[in-house]
């Protein structure tokens, strides 16, 4: 079943989101963003807690950056800084539950990131049609 996804951001959910990350900030979570005359172009949310059998894993809770502003290593400067901020905390791997838009994914792709080997059934549960990714900070151990 096909999931239709419209790129629409308008004031009420740029203010939710943005009370996510503060919330989730708050709470220990870590948040990057990038910003271009004073404007949100993008934006990157990790949840510091570990989880996965071995702990392994800190989930990259949110990652976007703003269509006009794709494609031009934004989005590449924001996945370094969330792996740096994960290894801090103690991560093997980032888990990422990704919209399965082709571009998304295709992003996901040319930064390392491949299928999960342990898919978590929280993440599934909420967006089931999520493609379950991840990426391992540490490739040459």
């Amino acid at each position: 079943m096909p999931v239709d996804y419209t790129e629409e951001w308008n004031l009420y959910d740029r203010r939710n989101m943005a009370q996510k990350i503060i919330s989730a900030f708050h709470c220990g979570s870590t948040a990057f963003a990038a910003v271009m005359d004073n404007s949100v172009i993008g934006f990157a949310l990790l949840n510091d807690s570990l989880f996965g059998r071995n702990k392994q894993y800190s989930d990259l809770t949110e990652f976007y950056v703003t269509e006009t502003f794709r494609r031009r290593g934004i989005g590449k400067k924001l996945f370094e800084r969330i792996c740096s901020g994960a290894k801090r905390h103690g991560a093997k791997k980032l888990y990422i539950s990704a919209h399965s838009a082709e571009e998304s994914i295709a992003a996901y792709k040319k930064y390392g990131c491949v299928l999960e080997e342990e898919p978590d059934a929280a993440h599934i549960e909420k967006v089931p049609f999520d493609l379950q990714l991840e990426y391992n900070l540490f490739p040459h151990r």
